[in-house]
């Protein structure tokens, strides 16, 4: 009893903020960590087994359910057996953390991954310079290299024409965003950044940011990548999602496919890099890439036309 009852209300104190807008650094920290809750759990489930309380374990199996429910749907397995086909357009998101990416682990990731449409946020023109004296990165020589009045930035690679380029049109810091005349139709593309919630202001600036992301108009083909600093357990993020957003794990995602963070921590505990699409697109596939020198891992996502 001393040990089951402390635990349940842990888990459900962390559920409720979970549903609310968070103000405070260390409460956004805990709450990008709801997945670890299951931990927790199945020591309060245990307990509340052998204990002789029938109450703590009607509480168990009713947290449980609470946590099956709210963690459970953001965890997609079936993307375990991704698909293709000659129509399938593959998008690659990374974050190279401020330019200190290594050119070739970066170069050996897109080369590997073979995307359409490579976005990097936190891109250094010394990086972009680096990379673009690779001649095997020739394929992708459609580029918004241009870093406006910034040591970093966002930028977006193409096999294909671009052209309506705009930087910082987004409300996410050091955005770009073009039109891509594909062959297999013209659709929008944004590499996002938005502010990481690790002060006061910053996390005032990060609820401005998502305010800002939710009113854009996706009634038509768009693809928005990047680094969005929020997990789906975080309030701001699932509010996009709902303005007609999917997020392509949600579809053909592989368990939790943590991509932060891959240096500071032994292994990534939490998902803050996204593929988001329009309701146009049918997602093929998603995988989670290998480190190339930053913290973050990329995301690699294959998807087409909705009407093909």
């Amino acid at each position: 009893m001393a040990l089951g009852w402390p635990l349940l209300l842990g888990i459900v104190a962390v559920l409720v903020l979970r549903w609310r807008d968070v103000n405070d650094v260390s409460v956004v920290a805990l709450v990008g960590l709801t997945p670890f809750l299951l931990a927790p759990l199945v020591a309060a489930d245990i307990v509340a087994w052998f204990s002789r309380s029938r109450t703590l374990r009607i509480a168990a199996a009713a947290v449980t359910a609470a946590c099956l429910f709210t963690i459970a749907p953001f965890d997609a397995v079936i993307g375990c057996r991704p698909s293709t086909g000659d129509d399938a357009i593959t998008i690659m998101t990374a974050n190279v953390m401020v330019g200190g990416g290594r050119a070739d682990a970066i170069a050996a990731t897109i080369v590997d991954a073979d995307p359409d449409l490579l976005l990097l946020q936190e891109t250094s023109n010394d990086l972009m310079e680096a990379l673009a004296a690779l001649t095997h990165l020739d394929p992708w020589s459609h580029r918004t290299n241009n870093l406006p009045d910034s040591v970093e930035g966002a930028v977006v690679w193409s096999r294909w024409p671009l052209s309506d380029v705009r930087h910082g049109a987004l409300t996410a810091d050091y955005s770009v965003e073009a039109a891509v005349d594909s062959p297999l139709g013209r659709f929008t593309v944004a590499s996002v950044h938005v502010v990481s919630p690790t002060s006061h202001w910053r996390i005032a600036r990060w609820h401005e940011q998502y305010d800002g992301l939710r009113g854009l108009r996706n009634d038509e083909p768009i693809v928005m990548g990047g680094d969005f600093n929020a997990t789906e357990d975080h309030r701001p993020f699932r509010l996009l999602l709902d303005q007609g957003w999917t997020d392509v794990h949600d579809d053909k995602g592989c368990g939790p496919d943590f991509t932060w963070s891959s240096r500071r921590l032994p292994a990534p505990v939490m998902r803050l890099d996204h593929v988001l699409v329009t309701d146009h697109f049918e997602v093929l596939s998603t995988e989670i890439g290998d480190p190339v020198g930053s913290d973050h891992r990329p995301v690699i996502s294959r998807i087409r036309f909705a009407d093909r």
